[in-house]
């Protein structure tokens, strides 16, 4: 049997919404420019989650 998936990635900020949607795959730096802003003792991005 054959499997065929797309990479999809969810990033659930603190509060439990959606910080970052990601269908396909996604780089390293990508992924720490999406969580670098939601850890603790850094500033928040502006705005609401990211499609």
């Amino acid at each position: 049997m054959s499997t065929q998936t797309i990479p999809f990635t969810v990033v659930v900020d603190p509060e439990g919404r959606a910080a970052a949607v990601r269908i396909g795959t996604t780089s390293q730096a990508r992924t720490a420019e999406i969580l670098t802003p939601l850890l603790p003792g850094t500033a928040k991005a502006a705005g609401g989650p990211e499609h």
